[in-house]
């Protein structure tokens, strides 16, 4: 498996083209450019880890527990889900 790995990794290597962090006297100012989109703050994933916690405990505790965290958990998920998808872009 070790060997499958390193000639992936090797073959990978020959067919992709040097980047600027490849080089050895690259500067910072070489790799500038657009890195996507990073939201700066939200509360879905507060919200989606607690109904996750609440489901896991009531696999341990109870299944009625399941039953009240579920509608959380999806509310939550496609909460997060559409964050961005308000005014012209909405679904």
């Amino acid at each position: 498996m070790t060997a499958f790995v390193a000639w992936f990794f090797w073959l990978s290597g020959r067919t992709v083209d040097a980047r600027p962090e490849d080089s050895l006297e690259g500067e910072i100012a070489d790799q500038t450019g657009d890195y996507g989109h990073f939201a700066p703050y939200s509360w879905w994933p507060l919200w989606l880890g607690l109904s996750i916690s609440v489901a896991v405990l009531g696999v341990a505790v109870g299944w009625w527990l399941v039953v009240v965290a579920a509608p959380f958990l999806v509310l939550s998920l496609l909460g997060w889900t559409f964050e961005y998808f308000r005014g012209e872009r909405a679904v």
